[in-house]
């Protein structure tokens, strides 16, 4: 019941600019710093590209665009939450067969 979802956009490990041609970037420490950033940069996009988003099968992500556009459709709402309900009993109800197997 439980799939992992794939990033769509990875983030890219580089800096979206130069910043080593620019005049303040001639002095020991301004090279030392623009060194840790663009570290910094790669490590953090290498992290968020490697992290994936557990989700919930059977629900799927357009399931709750009204939820967050805060839509006054009650019926739409109802229906979103009834199927919830529905994915999720049947996830409990599987679990429980499994737990008496074991």
């Amino acid at each position: 019941f439980i799939k992992v979802e794939e990033k769509k956009n990875n983030l890219p490990g580089t800096m979206p600019f130069d910043l080593s041609k620019h005049n303040s970037a001639d002095s020991h420490v301004a090279r030392e710093m623009l060194k840790r950033l663009e570290k910094d940069m790669k490590l953090h996009a290498d992290m968020e590209n490697a992290r994936r988003v557990p989700a919930i099968l059977g629900l799927m992500e357009s399931d709750f665009t009204p939820l967050s556009a805060n839509s006054p459709d009650a019926q739409i709402l109802g229906s979103l939450v009834a199927k919830g309900i529905a994915t999720l009993e049947k996830l409990i109800e599987r679990l429980l067969r499994l737990r008496q197997v074991d």
